[in-house]
Parts: C-alpha cells; sequence; structure tokens
C-alpha cells in the first residue's frame, strides 16, 4: 500500500510533458555552455560530482550559487546550466555545484557538500577575480532545500539572500514514501536538516512555487513563509499561475521572469512587489 504523502511527492507519471521539459532544459543548457563564458568542473571534493562550473558576469557583482533538484538522487548540474544565461546577462556571477547523490551518499553528507561547494564557488570567483559583492543561495526542489541549508553556514561572504524555488522545507512527509528507499531518513535527519525546524537566514528569503504543484508543495511553501513573517523575517512568496513542478525552472528564461524579478530584489533594486509576506501570483 502506497504511503498517505505518497502522491504529493511522487508525481512523475501524471506529467507526461516531463520529457519533454527535459529535453527543452537539456537543450538550453547546451546552449548556455556554448555561448557563455564558463569555468566547467572545478573540483572541490574528492567525489566525481564535487565539482562546479562557474559563469563570470560583472566583477563586483553577486554569485548566485544554484543548486540542481532531483530529491537528492537524480539529475545534474549539467541540465540547469541554463539558468546562467539570463542571470549571467543581467550581471550576476553564477555558480552550479554539482553535489554526491543518494542512496551512495546520505542526505547530511549531501548537505555538507553543499556547503563545501558555496566555500568553492566564492574562492574561485575571487581566484577569477569577480570579487563578488556577496551571494545568493538559489535551487529548485531539493536544490532549494540545499539553498536554504547553506544560507545557514558562514562564508567568507556575505549572504545577500535565498531564492527557493519549490522549495522542501520539512523532511517528515517524505519518510516512507518510495522516495525513502535511497534516503533512508531517520528522526534525526527530519530534526536537523529540515529548514521548517531550524533558525531562519540572516538574510531576505524569496519563496517561489507553481499553481499547478502538489499540495505537498505548495502548503510547505506557504507554510515556511508564514513561519518566516510570523517570525518578523523579511520574506516574500510568489505563486506563479500554469507552472507545475517540472515546468516551473525554465520560468527564468521568460521575457519579464518571476524568478529573475526575485534574484533582482535581493541586490537592493525592486524589481516588483514584495516584501510583504503575502504569496502574490502572477509575473510581478
Amino acid at each position: 500500500m502506497a504511503h498517505e504523502d505518497e502522491a504529493d511527492w511522487v508525481f512523475r507519471d501524471r506529467h507526461p510533458e516531463r520529457g519533454e521539459v527535459y529535453a527543452r532544459m537539456d537543450s538550453e543548457s547546451e546552449r548556455a555552455y556554448a555561448t557563455l563564458k564558463v569555468q566547467r568542473g572545478l573540483h572541490y571534493g574528492d567525489h566525481p560530482r564535487e565539482a562546479l562550473d562557474l559563469f563570470p558576469g560583472q566583477p563586483g557583482a553577486p554569485l548566485v550559487v544554484f543548486f540542481h533538484g532531483g530529491y537528492w538522487q537524480s539529475l545534474s548540474r549539467e541540465r540547469f546550466a541554463f539558468v546562467a544565461d539570463p542571470l549571467v546577462r543581467a550581471g550576476f556571477n553564477v555558480a552550479l555545484p554539482g553535489y554526491p547523490l543518494a542512496p551512495e551518499a546520505s542526505l547530511s553528507a549531501i548537505v555538507a557538500a553543499a556547503s563545501i561547494a558555496v566555500k568553492a564557488a566564492t574562492e574561485a570567483a575571487t581566484a577569477a577575480g569577480l570579487a563578488p559583492s556577496g551571494w545568493i543561495a538559489a535551487g529548485h526542489s531539493a536544490g532549494a532545500h540545499l539553498a536554504l541549508m547553506t544560507a545557514l553556514s558562514p562564508q567568507s561572504v556575505p549572504l545577500r539572500g535565498v531564492v527557493a524555488i519549490s522549495p522542501i522545507c520539512d523532511l517528515d512527509p517524505l519518510r516512507g514514501t518510495s522516495l525513502d528507499n535511497a534516503l533512508k531518513l531517520t528522526r534525526q535527519d527530519v530534526r536537523s536538516l529540515s529548514p521548517a525546524r531550524l533558525p531562519l537566514p540572516s538574510a531576505r528569503v524569496q519563496m517561489i512555487v507553481g499553481a499547478d504543484e502538489s499540495a505537498g508543495f505548495r502548503g510547505q511553501t506557504f507554510s515556511h513563509t508564514a513561519r518566516m513573517v510570523q517570525a518578523g523575517h523579511d520574506c516574500s512568496c510568489r505563486e506563479l499561475p500554469g507552472l507545475n513542478h517540472y515546468t516551473i525552472p525554465l520560468e527564468i528564461r521568460r521575457p519579464y521572469s518571476s524568478i529573475m524579478a526575485a534574484v533582482i530584489e535581493l541586490t537592493g533594486t525592486p524589481a516588483g512587489q514584495g516584501g510583504t509576506g503575502l504569496c502574490l501570483q502572477g509575473n510581478v
């Protein structure tokens, strides 16, 4: 019998467009590698997946560290290289880290690797003469979880904020689902690795979710936003109509992208509404 929360987190069979979306991601990512300046495969550890790609933007601009999704057990940084194109064109420096996957690595080891990746990314950007004025933690799904977790780790450059797209904030509903076959989450993992159960980041948080996503993802996005707002934290939430868990990452490439607006707002340049704690609808 399926776990009661299975449908909220395992839904690939309900999205036949998934293959087409991944094909577009791959195509756009190949174009990004071909057209942008990039330092590829900068290793920050011994594992083959402990490597990052650095896309230089403007010297002195913030460094956006973007973590890919895949429930910590699939996908790769290469598939998400398309996010670098609009960010670099807006002047940002961009780092795309890979990280070890479950079941080979535990989630605690993955989180630790992600924190090391941020340190390596800021060091690589500095060595490249980019002198980033700060860094922005960003990611999608499991990558948004890693963004929220790494935002709690002290770094040598200041944290400017977090952009969490379709984040997993509380691990407890995943326990007992088919996803847990690889993750093997413990109660201690839930307590120590769930952003919803930990202190809040020191900087502003931008939460983004698709209106067509599952109740699990929408519910966690809204509840974690509410938690931050109730604590007086600087947080905004955007609910984007017509987008689901697979289609939302590509929104960053749209004209007047809500994801781009969220990133730009973290630099102190207003790009739309924000900071209210309300979940705004549409491209704002």
